[in-house]
């Protein structure tokens, strides 16, 4: 369900729950992705296969033959056989998950947002019809797995109705290298500009229109303020990015990096003063976790972020954070201002983020929580 080596925040969840088990010589993992992931495999310990077809139903179609080939293969009779499933299955994954379990694997689904909620206003038909299968295969985890995670306690509580307990259920939090993302961090070039810094996806989730608006009211009173935004844009919402940038009176002072590799977004964000991390105030917003919010903290920088999910579960305002009501433009604004005005205090926040980073979410021990459980099975 998700590339190993990918950019994107399925792609990271990924890794960072199997890269020190695999640093460990724990595990043997082995993925398939489609073609259009093809480019980012890099050649390293873990295998990567990649079909050939091109064209989205046949390729769809040759990840099913492919999966069901290389899970044969791939079975080792005297070891333990786990599938880890990113997200619900859908039709394209129904065929492999009944091929697993007719070879002997377990079955896991790590479930990362609540498809309920989920708007389907202008996805193409593939991503609807997905999106259809999905729907009607969640109350069936309970019969095709084994264990299901949920990157949330709203998560855990869903998943526990879709499988009607019929399997255990339990929280898997986010995960980040956190001794990896502050080696990035030195001294900025320019003491006396204050960088306000967004990465992440430009969706109807992450209220961008608010934090520009706020990002504009902040930059009226401080002009030192500047605003970095990095992250891949959805065809659907191609433009309205720019249009939003232009409108703003403090447009020469936001600046859209474009998506970034790894490594330049973590140079990025640890450069940054103020990280924020927002939400909209919506089902779908509510139920997962940003996943992103671990990033920033094991960034040491201050963050701004909104109480949603389960964020007031780990974050004080005003101790490891700045946190603020969704779809409020003039909290933004004040969470900025604050921050921009009093480094001694942007500093203190940014520090104890830091620790809850370490404590709650250090790739290291999430893994190694995870791998106990699956080795539980």
């Amino acid at each position: 369900g998700a590339n190993y080596y990918g950019m994107m925040a399925s792609s990271q969840r990924v890794h960072n729950l199997f890269a020190p088990l695999v640093a460990n010589k724990q595990i043997m993992l082995h993925n398939v992705v489609s073609y259009q992931d093809a480019s980012l495999v890099c050649d390293t310990d873990v295998e990567v296969v990649v079909p050939k077809e091109k064209g989205r139903i046949a390729n769809q179609l040759s990840v099913i033959i492919l999966s069901k080939r290389m899970l044969k293969q791939w079975y080792v009779a005297e070891g333990t056989n786990i599938l880890y499933h990113y997200g619900y299955p859908s039709w394209v994954d129904y065929p492999i998950l009944r091929k697993a379990r007719k070879l002997g694997y377990r079955v896991v689904f790590d479930i990362v947002e609540n498809i309920y909620a989920y708007g389907n206003k202008n996805a193409s038909l593939l991503h609807r019809l997905k999106n259809y299968t999905s729907l009607r295969l969640a109350t069936r985890m309970g019969e095709m797995g084994d264990r299901c995670f949920g990157i949330s306690d709203t998560l855990v509580t869903l998943c526990g109705q879709l499988t009607q307990n019929r399997i255990p259920v339990h929280l898997l939090p986010i995960s980040v290298d956190v001794e990896k993302v502050i080696t990035y961090k030195h001294t900025k070039e320019n003491a006396n500009a204050v960088t306000v810094y967004y990465g992440g996806s430009f969706g109807q989730k992450d209220g961008i229109a608010y934090l520009i608006e706020g990002f504009t009211k902040a930059w009226k009173q401080d002009k030192r303020l500047h605003l970095n935004l990095t992250g891949k844009i959805a065809k659907e919402s191609a433009g309205e990015l720019e249009q939003l940038v232009q409108r703003s009176e403090a447009k020469e002072a936001i600046h859209y990096l474009g998506c970034l590799p790894t490594e330049k977004y973590y140079e990025r964000m640890a450069d940054a003063d103020i990280l924020c991390m927002l939400r909209v105030n919506t089902v779908f917003a509510n139920s997962g976790f940003p996943f992103k919010l671990g990033e920033y903290l094991a960034s040491g920088n201050a963050v701004i972020a909104t109480r949603t999910s389960d964020v007031e579960k780990y974050l004080t305002d005003q101790e490891n954070a700045i946190l603020i009501p969704p779809e409020d433009a003039n909290q933004i604004a004040d969470a900025i201002l604050s921050l921009a005005n009093d480094e001694a205090f942007r500093r203190r926040v940014g520090k104890v983020g830091l620790t809850v980073a370490r404590e709650n979410f250090d790739a290291p021990k999430v893994a190694e929580y995870l791998y106990n459980q699956l080795m539980n099975l």
